[in-house]
């Protein structure tokens, strides 16, 4: 009896050794794997001891379950300065997080995204320690080589597409394991760059051994048999807003500012920024219909081939029109409204219209294009989220707008600065039947990504 009761007090010993060995954590609680920049619609953070609905500025910890309905988007800050941004539909496991910050190759990062899409920008433990960074999900693993990417999974396909750096996908076999940690090697794996095309994606699904590249243009991150049309999760729902992502009419105008890092720049004045154009005959693009919001583009930023006064002159269209928005080489117009009803709950993906965009160089544009675009606008907490992709011969790897904000009086969408990395400034018409949106973000050798774009309610 007294051996027994030894090896009780023994094994209580152990129990009482190991909680006190987690009593720190728990008491003064460990630093968090992020904090939520954004929440629109139906998001709920499963955590066992305290299931909730997301909102700004809640602590993410390893461990947590993230899940989005379908009217649901969440944005993420990570400790290390990555992000993280779920579609609707999707559900994302932190399943391991440790960052330290003195030590940045020392850290792990494991995420599994069980359905839906997920867009990752990789922070400082990605790019310091690589081989400690892993994405599962239900059918592959996916690696990174200092990356931003997009991935969409469900239980019988995925599919991802790099942005900026490269990544390496590999279907579970003997030499890729779940539980395993960066990229997976061997005959299964298979390796996607930027600059190959960033149109390119990489694909898994149940039947194949091996990650293959599809190649076509047309290829959509979404599958469309996986219903991207009524989910509106797609991140590749189409190639470029309005087909080519050219607005109607020749050419491709100018680009806004465009600029790495979470910095933004403040609201511009209008008054003075006009003035500071030097011109007063800016031209408006050409469209096929009478839209009620336009853009225009200041007249030094005509198009090469393209002369002045070939299209009507922004000054004609104010006679009806008032400026709600302008950035380096655009100005936002709609009609003289008095007021701006909108519905006053409910979610809405906007369609994507026409666009334009630039890389602006001191005073050289060069056409860039606008694909994967979208545009929640959450009436009932008045807020909004958008991201998109702008790729161009001016670049090496296509440059992301990610940005999300208020929906103001009378319409107005002015994004957040610690939740975009980009400058947007917008309007909806009444009743939310279209939105207009001028976009600028600054990029490294004082360039800029500059553009406007138009969407449309669905319904439309």
């Amino acid at each position: 009896m007294r051996k027994e009761g030894g090896g009780i007090r023994g094994r209580r010993l152990g129990a009482l050794v190991l909680l006190a060995g987690l009593l720190p954590a728990m008491a003064f609680g460990a630093p968090p794997a992020g904090r939520v920049l954004f929440a629109i619609g139906q998001a709920r953070l499963l955590r066992q001891a305290d299931p909730r609905d997301l909102a700004k500025g809640d602590a993410i910890q390893p461990g947590d379950r993230i899940v989005t309905k379908a009217s649901g988007h969440v944005q993420i800050r990570m400790a290390d300065g990555g992000f993280v941004s779920l579609r609707p539909g999707s559900v994302l496991v932190i399943q391991a997080y440790r960052f330290d910050p003195a030590h940045p190759e020392r850290s792990r990062v494991k995420f599994k995204l069980r359905e839906g899409v997920m867009r990752n920008v990789t922070g400082k433990a990605g790019h310091q320690n690589k081989d400690g960074f892993r994405l599962n999900t239900p059918l592959a693993a996916l690696g990174i080589r200092g990356t931003a990417f997009t991935v969409y999974t469900s239980q019988s396909r995925t599919r991802a597409r790099v942005h900026r750096g490269a990544i390496t996908v590999s279907p579970f076999n003997d030499q890729c394991r779940p539980e395993g940690l960066g990229a997976c090697s061997g005959a299964g794996a298979a390796t996607l760059r930027a600059q190959q095309d960033g149109r390119r994606l990489l694909e898994v699904t149940t039947r194949d051994k091996a990650a293959r590249i599809l190649k076509g243009e047309t290829q959509s991150l979404v599958p469309r048999e996986a219903g991207e049309a009524e989910s509106g999760a797609s991140e590749g729902k189409r190639e470029g807003p309005g087909g080519s992502g050219k607005p109607p009419g020749k050419g491709s105008g100018p680009t806004g500012p465009s600029g790495g890092g979470s910095s933004q720049t403040a609201v511009p004045n209008i008054a003075t920024d006009v003035q500071e154009q030097e011109t007063a005959e800016p031209v408006t693009r050409s469209v096929d219909r009478e839209w009620q919001i336009t853009w225009g583009r200041w007249s030094r930023f005509v198009p090469e081939g393209e002369k002045e006064g070939e299209k009507p002159a922004l000054a004609k269209l104010t006679e009806d029109r008032e400026i709600k928005g302008v950035n380096t080489v655009f100005a936002l117009l709609r009609p003289q409204w008095e007021t701006v009803d909108l519905p006053p709950t409910g979610v809405v993906r906007f369609r994507p219209g026409p666009a334009e965009a630039v890389i602006k160089e001191g005073a050289t544009l060069t056409p860039a294009e606008v694909t994967n675009a979208h545009l929640s606008v959450d009436f009932g907490k008045r807020v909004f989220q958008t991201n998109l992709d702008i790729t161009s011969s001016a670049l090496t790897d296509p440059v992301s707008v990610d940005a999300a904000g208020k929906v103001r009086e009378n319409g107005f969408l002015l994004s957040d600065p610690e939740a975009s990395n980009s400058q947007i400034q917008g309007t909806l018409s009444p009743g939310a039947r279209e939105a207009g949106m001028l976009f600028q973000r600054d990029l490294p050798q004082g360039r800029k990504a500059s553009g406007a774009m138009h969407w449309l309610h669905p319904g439309e």
